[in-house]
């Protein structure tokens, strides 16, 4: 009787334990996702910038992400531009996202003034979130691109 009476709050604690969860998705690394990317895709020439402009251009404080990439054209008159962030806490994804949407919307400002030619290819970028994962994606391939972490975040 007493093993039972045991046994029964043992299996209730678990219950409780796994509902505690933070309930956060979590999605594959950003150097995973990104590696995947340029595996499958064909994108233009990019430029890895996540150590010298995450945080001077963007906004973004090392200190607000775990793992982080964030890829420039090489040709700088080209539109594409992503970002992919893992941060630390649901928090800092708030934060992330907020400075992400500052992006584009301040990408698309500069493109009606200067390089209205990539003006649809910006107008179609998104931010997405996965959890603690925050994602910029501006590229003509946008819905591969998010095909793509649909399949991986599944």
């Amino acid at each position: 009787m007493r093993r039972r009476c045991l046994l029964t709050l043992w299996v209730l604690m678990l219950l409780f334990v796994s509902a505690c969860g933070s309930g956060e998705t979590v999605s594959p690394d950003p150097q995973e996702l990104f590696a995947t990317m340029e595996e499958q895709l064909s994108l233009p020439e990019l430029v890895d910038m996540t150590d010298e402009y995450l945080e001077m251009g963007v906004g973004i404080q090392a200190s607000f992400y775990d793992s982080a990439v964030y890829y420039l054209p090489e040709d700088g008159t080209l539109p594409d531009e992503i970002a992919i962030i893992r941060a630390v806490d649901s928090q800092q994804a708030d934060a992330i996202q907020s400075a992400l949407e500052e992006r584009l919307a301040y990408k698309e400002k500069s493109a009606q003034m200067y390089l209205t030619e990539n003006m649809s290819v910006i107008q179609q970028g998104v931010i997405r979130r996965d959890g603690l994962t925050i994602s910029l994606i501006v590229s003509e391939q946008v819905e591969e691109i998010e095909d793509l972490f649909d399949s991986m975040n599944a």
